[in-house]
């Protein structure tokens, strides 16, 4: 991904994940994606690894994106 959109995704609330392997996803294929193991479950069978997500950024996704986040955070600040 470019740098901008790999960030401005999950800005937005958007996981961008990057999986070696995914050409093996066909099209009809039941995909299940854990961020928390760190697995792409095809098909209830095959299991590949995607790249870990940063702490921060499974934060931001948690919380539905940069400004959710930081509305809930201001009051720490």
């Amino acid at each position: 991904f470019a740098r901008i959109f790999y960030r401005n995704s999950f800005n937005v609330g958007l996981a961008a994940i990057e999986c070696p392997g995914i050409s093996k996803v066909k099209t009809g294929d039941e995909v299940e994606i854990d961020t928390v193991a760190g697995t792409i479950t095809i098909n209830g069978k095959e299991k590949l690894a995607i790249k870990p997500l940063p702490d921060f950024m499974v934060q931001l996704l948690n919380e539905g994106g940069l400004v959710p986040y930081l509305k809930s955070h201001m009051k720490e600040w």
